[in-house]
């Protein structure tokens, strides 16, 4: 398998953006974020990466049933720090998936298409993840489950980067590391590797 292949069998995420549509960015304001896209932000593809955007998807699903997500319209809340673990890079590609950036974000046009303040670690929440739409209230948390992803069998990637520092040839590896990326993708809801809950109203 290769990463086009990969790529081609996972649905993008389609969204909304206001601000890209009132600059011309994006025809209607309409913006699809593919898995590569996940992957060219944190500069690799990895069961982390993979689960994360799959993780947006379902969240952008639950917040917005019956529309495309709102890109700076919601809220996220991390429970943990984000330099511990993956939390950082988890919360990388829930930023770039739905416009949520920290106090450094883009501050908006006379009042409105903000991005930062919208991104908060070390919350007290009792979930991994927390996401607040801004227009109504409406929220989902989110919980990983990783135990089933790591009972998928994996390549070794020591050996891997050893013969890759040698010049080695590791397509074979290569080949495998997609292959489970892509048994995670197939099966990710029956794996139950994500659990969201949503609310309505606060």
């Amino acid at each position: 398998m290769t990463f086009s292949e990969l790529n081609d069998k996972i649905t993008p995420i389609r969204c909304f953006d206001p601000l890209g549509g009132l600059l011309g960015s994006f025809e209607n304001g309409e913006v699809e974020y593919d898995f590569l896209y996940a992957v060219k932000l944190a500069g690799h593809g990895c069961p982390t990466v993979l689960t994360s955007f799959l993780a947006a998807d379902r969240i952008a699903k639950a917040l917005y049933p019956d529309s495309l997500p709102i890109r700076g319209d919601v809220k996220i809340q991390m429970q943990g720090d984000k330099q511990d673990g993956v939390i950082g890079v988890i919360a990388s590609v829930f930023s770039a998936i739905f416009g949520a950036s920290d106090e450094g974000g883009f501050k908006g046009l006379g009042g409105v298409y903000a991005r930062n303040s919208r991104l908060f670690f070390d919350s007290k929440i009792d979930n991994f993840a927390k996401f607040t739409r801004l227009d109504n209230g409406c929220f989902a948390t989110l919980d990983f489950n990783f135990a089933p992803i790591q009972k998928i069998p994996a390549p070794d990637i020591s050996s891997a980067l050893a013969k890759f520092q040698n010049d080695t040839d590791i397509s074979d590896f290569q080949s495998k590391w997609l292959e489970k990326l892509w048994i995670i993708a197939d099966s990710f809801d029956s794996l139950g590797v994500v659990k969201i809950s949503t609310v309505d109203k606060k």
